[in-house]
């Protein structure tokens, strides 16, 4: 049904609006429990202020912190996520929310499979 993830797998960016709850730690537990092997974890702090230490790692994937001056509406912070993501595919979390075990294993492979490949590439091309 689905390709096989090769090793050459592509990174998924998973986007991370924060304002700082005390569900991130869970939020990112979820993360990093992930059984897909090429993620980076992108954290927009969404509020005013400074925020939690949340350290360089989110289990075994990279995490960076983007802090903002202001707060950011929602729409705000996934355009500063889209801004610093790295990877091929693109998945929004909030911070009060949790990602099933295996669904961005699941995901990839269908986006593998389908016409997604190639949209964030273009997108960018297309805006720069």
């Amino acid at each position: 049904m689905f390709a096989e993830i090769s090793e050459n797998t592509q990174l998924v960016s998973v986007l991370v609006r924060s304002m700082d709850r005390a569900s991130l730690p869970e939020a990112l537990a979820s993360v990093a429990a992930q059984s897909y092997d090429s993620i980076e974890v992108v954290l927009i702090n969404a509020k005013k202020g400074e925020h939690s230490n949340v350290g360089t790692w989110c289990g075994r994937f990279p995490l960076r912190l983007i802090n903002s001056e202001v707060g950011l509406t929602r729409v705000a912070a996934a355009n500063t996520g889209l801004e610093h993501a790295q990877g091929t595919y693109l998945m929004f979390l909030d911070d009060d929310d949790l990602i099933v075990y295996g669904l961005l294993r699941r995901d990839a492979q269908y986006w593998l499979t389908a016409r997604y490949s190639n949209k964030l590439t273009q997108y960018r091309s297309n805006h720069g």
